[in-house]
């Protein structure tokens, strides 16, 4: 199932979908990652049931999907009634998993009726993704139904269902929420963490480490969450947390800048961009900082990325993850966390 509006703020910087409206399915965000995920698996030995029009009949035909049930869908874009009335039908008819292409708001719709012993898998294409239900990408999902249409069953155990307000969001508060719980794939393909709150300590050697090194020509692109904000603060710059801002010899540029922003500041000169993994996730890029696209790592490099963790949260986290299509570079298998001054801790990337 495909929620057309996921991931439409993206384009607008917006922190999120719920309030948005699209003319027609040929300006969604999610449609093409959802009809990439299909290319994917076409051709597994799976009987797939989809609602039609843009909730997925309209890719399944395109694609030429066989083996696939299209139910009655809505005929222009799809509303939270749309999904929950399908996932009514579907309960019914008792999947061995039910798959949706969104985020954070698609899977709480799904599973405020979805029944409890169907597993669920998200896909992720939303702004904001901190439930324990999405796989790492695309990529991971496609393997995961490869490794159910050869086995044919799967192992699953129990995920959050996280939300936030919207409205609190666009103005720089998380405030996470548990809806419930449902149960997901016990695989290494899915994240099966929801977002963990951490103090974030004494930040005081990280930020001192990092303004030692800062100069004034270097445009410096702060990344969102409360560890990277420090920096900010140590300036005196007081901005929204869950945004990016650019900053260059100790002032503020652009506030909450999108990605058009971020790509101007690489190519004025040299640039770094200061990063904080999701405590619990361990997500660096493509949770909540969807204003990192391939153009913007592109114009940036590897490089003058640098990440940034207080102690309490990099020992919640085993790896970091990056889910980020279309970047033409090649992820190291290792990087390095600053955690304290001057200390560092080395990590796997899984990407």
């Amino acid at each position: 199932m495909l929620n057309p509006l996921a991931g439409l703020g993206t384009r607008t910087n917006e922190k999120g979908s719920d309030h948005l409206r699209l003319a027609d399915c040929r300006s969604s965000v999610s449609i093409p990652l959802a009809e990439k995920f299909v290319a994917m698996i076409k051709g597994f030995d799976i009987h797939f049931i989809t609602a039609g029009g843009c909730m997925g009949g309209d890719i399944f035909s395109k694609l030429s999907i066989g083996d696939a049930e299209i139910l009655p869908g809505p005929l222009g874009i799809s509303k939270k009634a749309d999904t929950v009335q399908f996932i009514e039908k579907i309960n019914s008819m008792n999947p061995d998993m039910v798959v949706f292409v969104g985020g954070d708001g698609t899977a709480r719709d799904i599973s405020s009726v979805l029944k409890h012993e169907i597993p669920l898998m998200g896909i992720p294409a939303g702004v904001k993704m901190y439930s324990s239900v999405f796989a790492l990408s695309v990529q991971h999902g496609s393997d995961l139904l490869r490794k159910l249409s050869h086995q044919g069953i799967i192992n699953t155990k129990s995920g959050e269902i996280v939300d936030i307000d919207e409205s609190d969001y666009r103005r720089g508060k998380l405030n996470l929420k548990i809806f419930g719980t449902v149960l997901i794939p016990e695989s290494p393909e899915i994240i099966g963490i929801g977002k963990a709150e951490y103090s974030t300590g004494d930040l005081e050697g990280i930020v001192d480490y990092i303004v030692e090194k800062m100069d004034a020509e270097t445009t410096y692109i702060i990344g969102p969450g409360s560890t990277c904000k420090a920096i900010c603060r140590h300036f005196s710059i007081i901005t929204n947390d869950l945004g990016f801002d650019i900053i260059k010899g100790g002032k503020l540029m652009v506030e909450d800048a999108d990605s058009n922003s971020i790509i101007k500041a690489t190519e004025s000169g040299k640039a770094v961009m200061f990063l904080s993994p999701i405590g619990g996730q361990g997500f660096l890029i493509g949770r909540g900082n969807r204003q990192i696209t391939a153009d913007v790592m592109d114009g940036l490099g590897l490089n003058n990325i640098v990440i940034i963790s207080a102690p309490e949260k990099i020992q919640g986290i085993s790896k970091i993850f990056v889910d980020l299509e279309g970047f033409r570079g090649k992820w190291p298998k290792y990087m390095k966390v600053l955690t304290g001054y001057g200390n560092y801790k080395v990590m796997p990337v899984i990407s």
